[in-house]
């Protein structure tokens, strides 16, 4: 509707989630198509694990582990994380994935 009365749409997406699993990717993956096929436009940030807030508080409930070796890190642009469905190593595979598939420029290598 916003786009229908020429509104530009911008849609903030985090990535990952503490319990993604590759078929929760995938559903993020298809309603980011969806809504980029509607004309809005899209970014996304990484999640991160900041001192003082739920995520931080609970890394081991949640099956966070986190690899950061400097504060700079910190800054929801580096993938620093893995969850306790993927690996750092499955989660960058599933962002490579979903950035090709969904054409998110500011991703691109």
């Amino acid at each position: 509707m916003a786009k229908d009365v020429g509104l530009d749409v911008l849609c903030s997406f985090m990535f990952p989630h503490p319990f993604d699993t590759k078929e929760t990717i995938e559903e993020q993956k298809e309603f980011m198509k969806e809504l980029s096929e509607m004309g809005a436009k899209e970014t996304m940030s990484f999640t991160i694990p900041y001192p003082e807030t739920y995520y931080y508080e609970y890394l081991d409930e949640l099956g966070i582990n986190f690899f950061a070796d400097s504060w700079d890190e910190f800054d929801a642009k580096h993938l620093i994380i893995d969850t306790k469905n993927l690996t750092k190593q499955e989660l960058e595979q599933e962002l490579k994935d979903l950035v090709d598939e969904v054409g998110l420029e500011t991703f691109k290598t």
